[in-house]
């Protein structure tokens, strides 16, 4: 019996190793894993390309086999047929094979000074990108010829499809064109206002149409994200937060994500959501920020091709990672509230030295008085004196310069200063709290968070809002809607 489970445990272990939530797929046996893709017709069919092997899984990426080794040359792109049941096109540096259960097929061999760079298909055509331009062969005939109305000398990195659209990116740009139409150059923009367009040295790693709207294309590039709402004709950087000027290889759109993309790039898997124009890293556990290509199968489970190997994760909810700002502080008063608590109570408010200003100003218009009780003593010009009974006086004097200037202004201007001093330390203070108590309220919402490092969380949100509740007299969790529902 124990040597039954120990041959059990054997066969399962070595498939797949854990790394923070995620599992390594270890029967692709390369370090570098450049692209992964579910076949969109059969999601047990899952192919992955390294430098120079194409790997297929049968069975949701159980078991894997290598279909197709290029020798002596790089594997550069992998497009799955979305009609024809497990059939690739593979692209290697100068040659495109067709893969399908009838066998290997080569299509077409580029010339010794040329190379091949990326390839797609649409019902009945298939588009090559080469370092001398776009070529164009129906897949009936087997014959190619260039793009009609294409430069036939520009280098096209990039292409994706959506219908009868075509779009491609270029060492000279975004072109885009229609079965029906001529090619169209696009113009590519950093913002609205300015009328220059990008210079050549930005680099676009990928090109891809909305999946719920033609009219919406997305560039991924050297400098971040850019997208054109028209069509293709123009095209402006998306600033998102956090992903400015990152490096994008890979740009997706799940099926239950409308208004969010997820992509991946040199600095790890994000999720963009387009109407807040925000982005937060997912997945901090993987081994590696080197992200290359993404993609899910039909229950969720989602694919990540890196520069450390293939991963996996399973049961993955797309929408529990949808988490915006609004919804982590909605039970809690918002960071305006909490500064404006905090100064009141630490008494560094700025209305509290503009009170001093006002009554400094009632102050000059009020005299100085004087009383005392005293004899009164008379005089006269021969030298004679009397001395009366004691009797009160009172003395009343105007300094009517206090109402232009007044001396005590500069003590106020002293305390001002300090008091602008302190108030700046506490409103720093209180931003890093806050902002600091909503970031671990997020990474406690990833479901896939360890045991312990919950723990830990939980711990670092708790000394956070005491934190708070110092700074402000107990008002953040007085505020909290939790607190406020039991009261």
């Amino acid at each position: 019996m124990k040597k039954f489970l120990w041959a059990i445990l054997l066969t399962v272990i070595p498939y797949y190793s854990v790394w923070g939530g995620f599992i390594q797929v270890t029967g692709v046996d390369k370090d570098s894993v450049q692209k992964v893709i579910v076949s969109p017709i059969d999601d047990r069919l899952i192919y992955t390309i390294s430098e120079d092997i194409l790997f297929r899984s049968k069975d949701r990426g159980r078991t894997w086999e290598k279909v197709f080794i290029s020798r002596g040359e790089e594997i550069r792109d992998l497009f799955v047929d979305r009609h024809l049941y497990d059939t690739v096109y593979l692209l290697s540096e100068s040659s495109l094979y067709l893969i399908s259960p009838q066998g290997n097929r080569k299509l077409f061999g580029i010339g010794p000074e040329e190379e091949t760079l990326a390839v797609i298909k649409t019902e009945d055509t298939l588009y090559l990108g080469t370092t001398h331009g776009l070529l164009v062969s129906r897949e009936d005939t087997g014959q190619w010829s260039p793009c009609p109305g294409f430069l036939n000398d520009i280098p096209v990195y990039a292409l994706d499809s959506y219908g009868a659209g075509i779009v491609l990116a270029t060492a000279q740009g975004v072109y885009s064109f229609k079965d029906n139409e001529g090619v169209k150059k696009a113009i590519v923009r950093h913002s609205i206002e300015t009328e220059a367009d990008e210079p050549a040295s930005l680099s676009i790693s990928t090109v891809a149409y909305d999946r719920y709207d033609q009219d919406i294309i997305y560039l991924g590039t050297s400098e971040g994200l850019f997208v054109s709402r028209d069509g293709g004709r123009l095209f402006f950087k998306q600033y998102i937060s956090h992903l400015e000027n990152a490096d994008i290889r890979c740009i997706s759109q799940p099926s239950d994500a409308i208004r969010s993309l997820y992509v991946a790039t040199d600095g790890g898997l994000c999720i963009v959501d387009l109407d807040y124009e925000e982005s937060r890293s997912l997945f901090e556990g993987l081994p590696t920020e080197d992200i290359f290509w993404l993609d899910w199968d039909t229950t969720g489970r989602l694919f990540v091709a890196t520069g450390r190997g293939l991963f996996q994760k399973e049961e993955f909810t797309l929408s529990s990672y949808s988490i915006r700002m609004q919804e982590l502080i909605k039970d809690e008063p918002g960071y305006l509230s909490v500064q404006q608590a905090a100064l009141t109570y630490n008494e560094v408010h700025p209305q509290k030295v503009q009170k001093w200003r006002n009554a400094l100003k009632y102050r000059a218009l009020f005299p100085q008085i004087s009383v005392d009780y005293d004899k009164s003593v008379y005089g006269s010009s021969s030298g004679q004196f009397a001395v009366g009974p004691r009797d009160w006086g009172v003395n009343i004097a105007w300094d009517v310069g206090d109402l232009i200037w007044n001396s005590y202004e500069d003590d106020i201007d002293t305390r001002s200063r300090l008091t602008a001093q302190l108030r700046n330390n506490i409103l720093d203070d209180i931003n890093t709290v806050y902002f600091a108590r909503v970031r671990v309220k997020a990474e406690l919402a990833d479901p896939s968070l360890k045991k312990d490092d919950r723990l830990k969380k939980e711990l670092r949100l708790m000394e956070l809002t005491a934190i708070l509740d110092g700074y402000t007299g107990g008002f953040f969790s007085k505020q909290s809607k939790p607190v406020r529902d039991k009261n």
